[in-house]
């Protein structure tokens, strides 16, 4: 196999400036998975240019909503994550380092006592926060599938921690996302 394939979110580079940081920070998507999240994140950073992206599927179609959305540094995607940019290294630092001392802030000021890391994933799910858990719970036996839904219990608790309610992946999008032909090559590399 080719291991040496382009991501699928490729796309996005193209229309975002010259250093592009994309991750499924826990520290968001807690916000980014709860129903009443954005209103959070509106506060959190109610003095920045941010924007948020309601969700679409990871790949061409995440490129295309970039592409139309207005322009930012800082990109919330529901249900997903969030892309921090910048045309240096510096300031793309200095982003990534102001939005996880933010939300790490919130979360420590809401929750009296952060729970700690799950050691292993209780449940079996049906239903899925986020792409990654919606693909690897295809694969329950890797460690990469394990983690990921480990994330996802996680995320869970701490949306209840915040009163929250756990904003799902719609089964048609949680289908189509096991089906994707990228999803399933990244499923065969573990």
């Amino acid at each position: 196999q080719n291991r040496n394939r382009p991501s699928m979110e490729t796309a996005m580079h193209v229309f975002l400036p010259k250093y592009v940081l994309h991750t499924h920070s826990i520290f968001c998507n807690v916000f980014l998975c709860m129903k009443s999240g954005f209103k959070y994140l509106s506060r959190i950073f109610s003095d920045l240019s941010v924007c948020f992206i309601p969700y679409v599927s990871p790949g061409f179609s995440l490129g295309t909503a970039i592409a139309k959305a207005p322009k930012s540094n800082i990109y919330f995607l529901q249900n997903h994550g969030m892309i921090v940019c910048g045309e240096t290294l510096t300031e793309l630092c200095e982003r990534f380092s102001l939005v996880m001392d933010r939300s790490r802030h919130v979360l420590q000021e809401k929750i009296t006592k952060i729970p700690n890391w799950p050691r292993h994933h209780r449940g079996i799910f049906h239903r899925f926060l986020f792409p990654d858990a919606a693909v690897y719970s295809t694969k329950k036996e890797s460690s990469g599938a394990l983690e990921t839904l480990a994330a996802q219990e996680y995320l869970l608790t701490l949306i209840a921690k915040l009163g929250g309610r756990p904003r799902y992946l719609s089964s048609m999008a949680s289908t189509y996302l096991q089906r994707m032909e990228a999803e399933q090559y990244r499923q065969n590399l573990l």
